[in-house]
């Protein structure tokens, strides 16, 4: 399979419709200053959506393309992430999203499942780096509490394991969704069927 004009608009559409759903957190994050529950949705949503778009798009590339369209579309609002690493951090977690996908391509439900995971982790081990990288208050102690505390080093653990389920059962939850609507007219002509 080719990419083509009908792929690429997909792609774009599931861009733009994450944003749209992610606007109310947004106007919260304004709100409050703080962002605790966007990310906890974005570990729910980008996983979702990032499955949708590997099972419907089937195109190595396809969740890159996604993440830049949707990096581009969100630049004039509030991020997560600082400025200048907004823009790498969608493009650089959707080509690993993209990779494992193309390594696991054959088991679907399998692949969901794992990608989720990956994608929540993945999210949350990039905001670690970008926060201290650019010294938010408190997240330069973090390592050396790691290396001084066996007791946190359990508690980091459990904490990405938690990470993971979340993002491999929002993974799943996109497998269900795309299991769903596969048969459909709409998925037929974007894939090409």
């Amino acid at each position: 399979m080719k990419w083509n004009t009908t792929k690429l608009i997909a792609t774009g559409s599931l861009a733009a419709l994450e944003f749209v759903i992610s606007l109310p957190i947004r106007g919260i994050y304004v709100g409050s200053g703080t962002n605790p529950l966007g990310g906890i949705f974005y570990l729910i949503t980008d996983p979702i959506f990032d499955i949708l778009t590997l099972l419907l798009i089937q195109q190595f590339g396809c969740v890159t393309i996604k993440n830049l369209m949707r990096t581009l579309i969100t630049l004039p609002f509030p991020h997560v992430y600082p400025f200048p690493f907004y823009l790498v951090t969608g493009p650089i977690t959707g080509l690993l999203l993209d990779s494992l996908f193309y390594l696991l391509k054959q088991k679907m439900r399998l692949s969901s499942v794992v990608i989720g995971g990956m994608d929540s982790s993945i999210t949350v081990f990039f905001l670690y780096l970008i926060y201290i990288t650019v010294g938010y208050a408190g997240a330069e102690k973090l390592p050396k509490i790691v290396l001084e505390s066996v007791e946190i080093i359990e508690r980091l653990i459990i904490l990405f394991m938690i990470i993971f389920v979340i993002g491999a059962v929002s993974g799943y939850m996109g497998y269900l969704i795309y299991q769903k609507i596969k048969d459909t007219s709409v998925v037929r002509r974007i894939q090409g069927n």
